[in-house]
């Protein structure tokens, strides 16, 4: 009688593919937390209020294209977040489901990190809210901080996501020229 186990799949016999290698578990808590230096709140929570203003018009253009061109779903902007340098970027704050806010995309360039996030449209105000409770030094009931400093102080700029900030392939695959079709 034949080995059934063995004639059963052997596309999924896999031999000689890894190694044991020593395991060390992480301390509990996940280590230390990376230090992020405060900014001055004041001059750093108007310059984010201005780069999100500047990009009111643009998302409403964007909307107003994406209706003409038939789209019901998906209607917004894409957004890219850049880190302070030499700061991690806290890019789970970015998403935020009941906003249908997305996170799109993450990505480390030397000392910076890029988050690229899709707002719908109508939703940008969310953002503007963190920065202005941020200017506000927000507290909660207990006299916590809900002010949004641990994500705001690490993010240097906001604008407008361009097509080589959704380029996840290799750079030198992005087409340079915009007249030139590409799939």
């Amino acid at each position: 009688m034949t080995n059934e186990a063995q004639d059963k799949r052997p596309h999924f016999v896999l031999s000689n593919t890894s190694e044991a290698k020593p395991f060390t578990a992480h301390t509990p808590g996940g280590g230390d937390t990376p230090h992020v230096p405060q900014l001055p709140r004041t001059q750093h929570g108007a310059s984010l209020q201005t780069q999100l203003q500047t990009l009111k018009p643009i998302a409403e253009q964007a909307a107003a294209t994406q209706h003409v061109m038939g789209l019901e779903g998906g209607v917004g902007l894409q957004i890219q977040f850049q880190s302070q340098p030499g700061i991690a970027l806290t890019f789970e704050s970015l998403a935020n489901d009941t906003q249908h806010i997305e996170l799109l995309s993450i990505r480390e360039e030397g000392e910076y990190t890029y988050a690229n996030v899709f707002v719908p449209d109508g939703k940008l105000a969310h953002f503007e809210k963190y920065v202005t409770e941020y200017l506000e030094e927000k507290k909660n009931k207990n006299g916590d901080p809900i002010d949004h400093r641990p994500l705001l102080d690490t993010i240097a700029s906001i604008r407008s996501a361009e097509l080589c900030a959704l380029w996840m392939d290799a750079p030198e695959l992005l087409p340079l020229n915009p007249d030139e079709a590409f799939w």
